[in-house]
């Protein structure tokens, strides 16, 4: 029974660093959107009256929205990453689990 206690542990320690991980990867995500849009409107703001070629603005707005679908298309690339590996971790978990399972339903677990 100790056996199943410490891979029940094990994984809810990895199950919750991936949900951290998880949760870091969408504030950084979110802080670098907000930083480009703070730009951006800044920019727009302060830089309108005084650049006579509008189409430097526009070109630039168009860099930082790219900026932003790069962040976008990163942070959904590792999610997807972070998806896998907690897939991976819960079949290995169930895995262990029936293996442990099947151990005792045998008496091998308990044999000395």
């Amino acid at each position: 029974m100790e056996k199943t206690e410490d891979v029940e542990k094990e994984y809810h320690l990895k199950r919750r660093s991936y949900e951290e991980q998880e949760n870091d990867l969408i504030r950084q995500r979110n802080k670098g959107i907000e930083t480009l849009e703070e730009v951006q409107d800044r920019s727009r703001h302060y830089l309108k009256d005084f650049v006579s070629d509008s189409d430097i603005l526009t070109r630039g707005f168009r860099q930082i929205e790219q900026m932003k679908r790069e962040i976008l298309e990163m942070a959904r690339a590792d999610r997807q990453n972070l998806a896998r590996k907690l897939e991976k971790l819960d079949e290995d978990f169930y895995s262990e689990m029936k293996k442990l399972s099947e151990k005792e339903e045998k008496g091998d677990y308990f044999k000395c």
